[in-house]
């Protein structure tokens, strides 16, 4: 190698080794949308799933993560994951119930009628019956509990309306008011608002757009519809405390008709075990009577 191109072999590798070293030195510029990405909980659950081999999970998760890898492509299978965004579950920790339950079901139903000398096929055809109503009871709880939750939801809803109403009147600018009626309450409810309107503050994104997106993953509807209104209220650039006031007293009368509806149903379908055990009790009182009106 003659002398020119080994100086100018030594000088690109130094030179790399210079620009290395510059790079290392200059601080890196994070992208605060992304940073804010992975503090949500939904991301944070997510990327605890993608990592199967991490010591932090229990034994439920575990058992979870492989059955979700599993089963997640079958349609029929799956987890209701906005119920459970809404109770705030880890989707490994339900699947792992679902799989434990299952696992019990089958083990369970089967051998003890082995045990008892039915053989095997039978016993094996209950406990897979078995087995396959298990999997689906906690995504039945799961649902009968988030039905609940979604109904205190949207009451919460309503009156998180009302409390921003109320904050614009008081004088406050509207993203002002949206933060401070979200704390004006510990409940569940109003923190997860917090949460998000807090995230919003800092990715930049407004606050009627991160409701909206709570309200899309929690399946709350009149979350969704709060949110409409306060964007509504941003693009009027007028006084709207007024028509939040009256806003929030139709979504709550259209809520109290909804339960009043509701529990007028609940009475009707009474009338039918009632009537059932006023034929009962009249038979009860007959039958003695015939007996004894009875010959012989």
């Amino acid at each position: 190698m003659s002398p020119l191109a080994l100086a100018m072999a030594i000088s690109a590798i130094a030179g790399l080794g210079v620009a290395l070293v510059i790079a290392g030195l200059v601080p890196a510029k994070p992208d605060l949308g992304a940073a804010v990405d992975r503090m949500r909980p939904q991301t944070m659950r997510q990327s605890r799933g993608a990592d199967a081999a991490s010591t932090d999970w229990t034994r439920t998760e575990v058992i979870g993560a492989w059955a979700r890898r599993r089963t997640d492509r079958y349609t029929v299978l799956k987890a209701p994951l906005e119920d459970l965004e809404l109770l705030q579950i880890p989707v490994e920790e339900h699947y792992g119930k679902k799989a434990i339950a299952a696992g019990a079901a089958l083990v369970g139903c089967t051998l003890l009628p082995m045990v008892l000398g039915f053989g095997f096929v039978i016993p094996f055809g209950i406990g897979l019956a078995f087995a396959v109503f298990a999997w689906f009871v906690p995504d039945l709880t799961a649902r009968d509990r988030a039905k609940a939750s979604r109904e205190d939801f949207a009451y919460a809803a309503v009156s998180y309306l009302r409390l921003v109403a109320i904050a614009r009147r008081a004088g406050l600018g509207l993203v002002a008011s949206l933060d401070s009626a979200a704390r004006k309450s510990d409940s569940w409810m109003f923190l997860r608002i917090r949460e998000e309107l807090r995230l919003a503050r800092w990715s930049g994104e407004t606050s009627w757009d991160a409701l909206e997106r709570l309200a899309g993953r929690t399946k709350v509807p009149e979350l969704k519809e709060v949110a409409d209104i306060i964007r509504l209220a941003n693009d009027s650039g007028a006084s709207v405390s007024d028509n939040l006031l009256a806003r929030a007293a139709s979504m709550r009368d259209r809520l109290l008709t909804r339960e009043q509806t509701a529990a007028n149903s609940a009475t009707s379908s009474m009338g039918v075990p009632l009537a059932a055990l006023a034929v009962l009790f009249l038979i009860a009182m007959l039958i003695p009577a015939a007996m004894q009106l009875s010959p012989g």
